[in-house]
């Protein structure tokens, strides 16, 4: 038998995963509930549990709400607690996850704010850090890269948008991200700013005419 003690203390553990499943259970019913998903972030940074966490999102989050920005937040905080946003397979990994969801509906803004940051950000950040690798150990057979330069993927991206808007026009969030691609201070040139310049108006004039002062602004910015 075991001694007193250790039963008491048998008894006064608490499952966490009857915890994770209570959360699941609040986030289900009030998605954004700023409360829950907190206490939910905090017990998965804590214990490490993050083991079927995407699982989870892909399945059941966004199943229940594609256009929710507290789910997508939350697969940011996943893969940064996790894997991070280093390495070229994972970056690639979430880019097809996001495509397919734009690509179904790509006035989703909040698929869009991640897939921005993941491009722009973290690819843009790898590209570039790579380069930087090539440059001082260009011998180096241990040195793992994207194998294209940040100008590249650039290419790919704007080729990727454009057959985006070309199928649906009426994307604001899209065509700004192309925007971001054009006006890139990195690899930018006259006519890709004109450019940039062209789709605001037409997002002011045209597409989304409430934001048509935010336009405005973002015109006089790019000149």
């Amino acid at each position: 038998n075991k001694p007193k003690s250790d039963t008491n203390n048998d008894a006064n553990k608490y499952d966490l995963n009857l915890e994770k499943e209570l959360l699941r259970s609040i986030l289900k019913s009030d998605a954004k509930n700023y409360h829950a998903w907190s206490h939910y972030h905090w017990i998965l940074r804590t214990y490490k549990l993050y083991d079927d966490e995407l699982e989870y999102l892909e399945k059941k989050l966004l199943l229940y709400d594609v256009r929710n920005n507290s789910a997508w937040n939350h697969r940011h905080f996943v893969v940064k607690q996790t894997t991070g946003f280093n390495d070229i397979k994972i970056l690639q990994r979430e880019i097809d996850f996001c495509r397919k969801k734009i690509q179904h509906l790509a006035t989703n803004h909040a698929v869009w704010y991640y897939y921005t940051q993941i491009v722009t950000q973290y690819l843009k950040k790898l590209c570039q850090n790579d380069n930087e690798q090539k440059d001082e150990s260009s011998s180096s057979s241990t040195t793992t890269t994207t194998t294209t330069t940040w100008s590249e993927q650039r290419q790919e991206q704007i080729k990727w948008i454009q057959s985006v808007i070309d199928k649906q026009p009426y994307a604001p969030r899209a065509s700004l991200f192309y925007i971001d691609l054009l006006t890139d201070k990195d690899n930018t040139n006259i006519n890709d700013l004109n450019q940039a310049k062209a789709i605001l108006a037409q997002l002011s004039e045209k597409i989304d005419r409430i934001r048509y002062n935010y336009y405005g602004y973002l015109i006089k910015v790019v000149e």
